[in-house]
């Protein structure tokens, strides 16, 4: 049975409430649905490099997605960095930071690097 999706973000520049200047002020059209929607954690190994994490065997039974979150867990920040390949430049995901993709189809495979100087806990979710 599918269920709304409702996705919202909004970023704001300035000081004060008032005196922002939006970057961002997105929210999904309330016509998005997802029949399931998934979460884990992954464990990023300080000093690891290109630590492979498939979302799609992470996921097995979401095989569209609409959407995918990274959010740093970890009981003392960490800053990792990944990308959908094992070379190039990649994303950093600030300790204590989170992502938001709005996506369509497979989910991918992420590759994670992490010199924060401790293991690092992502938690990864998928709806679809």
């Amino acid at each position: 049975m599918s269920t709304q999706l409702s996705i919202s973000s909004q970023v704001l520049f300035g000081p004060g409430t008032g005196a922002n200047r939006q970057m961002l002020n997105f929210s999904e059209p309330s016509t998005t649905t997802v029949d399931q929607g998934n979460t884990s954690t992954a464990q990023i190994a300080d000093g690891a490099a290109n630590t492979a994490i498939n979302l799609a065997t992470l996921f097995p039974s979401l095989t569209n997605a609409k959407v995918i979150t990274l959010k740093d867990i970890s009981a003392t920040p960490r800053e990792v960095s990944f990308s959908s390949a094992n070379t190039g430049t990649k994303l950093v995901l600030a300790a204590g930071g989170f992502l938001v993709l709005r996506t369509r189809g497979n989910l991918p495979t992420l590759y994670f690097d992490n010199a924060s100087g401790g293991a690092a806990t992502i938690e990864i979710s998928a709806a679809g």
